[in-house]
């Protein structure tokens, strides 16, 4: 049985849509064309085999796994030489360490040294000053004594006539043997004087 009205739609996409004979017209147009569209090999065209594509997959994979072998050996010898320079610059930071050690106690003791040394110079003025004025007492006990001494002196030269006279009376008396009993025997003599003036007085 015929039918009454012509499909003009497909009843797709509303609209947007056309009637088949413009559809198949611009489907083999679209499939004419090579700017926007690429077309896919046809059957009768030599193309790559499975066996082929899996010769060329494991040679990727064997490529790719030597260079995943390379990069780790190469990531295991970083890794050994960053731990040796981890272990110098440990080993470098404790010497490091121990010569700041040092310095900081070699400069402690050099303060320490320098803060006793000006102590040790303030104690040494102090005595300096002190002997200075013991010094400058001693010097005028010198002059003093000096004095005495020529006062002394003097004493003896204006005494030495009594001392002769002495020394005679000792060798005309019998009763004296040295000078010292002849001064006694005088100091005797000038106490009882003494006294008796006191009685008379």
């Amino acid at each position: 049985m015929p039918r009454v009205r012509p499909t003009t739609k497909l009843g797709v996409y509303g609209q947007c849509d056309l009637n088949p004979e413009k559809a198949v017209i611009l489907v083999s147009k679209s499939k004419l064309q090579n700017k926007y569209y690429i077309k896919t090999p046809n059957s009768d065209v030599a193309r790559l085999s499975f066996e082929i594509k899996g010769i060329q997959g494991n040679r990727v994979y064997e490529e790719v796994t030597r260079e995943q072998q390379h990069l780790r050996a190469l990531s295991h010898k970083q890794f050994r030489m960053n731990e040796n320079r981890l272990s110098e610059a440990d080993k470098l930071l404790q010497t490091l360490w121990v010569d700041f050690v040092e310095v900081n106690n070699f400069l402690k003791d050099c303060e320490a040294k320098e803060n006793e040394s000006y102590e040790t110079m303030e104690t040494e003025k102090r005595r300096q000053i002190v002997f200075h004025e013991k010094i400058e007492h001693m010097e005028l006990d010198l002059i003093i004594l000096k004095d005495f001494g020529q006062m002394y002196e003097q004493t003896i030269k204006d005494y030495a006539p009594y001392e002769s006279v002495l020394k005679k009376t000792i060798k005309v008396s019998e009763t004296f043997d040295t000078t010292d009993d002849l001064m006694k025997r005088c100091d005797s003599l000038r106490k009882l004087l003494l006294l008796f003036i006191k009685a008379l007085t």
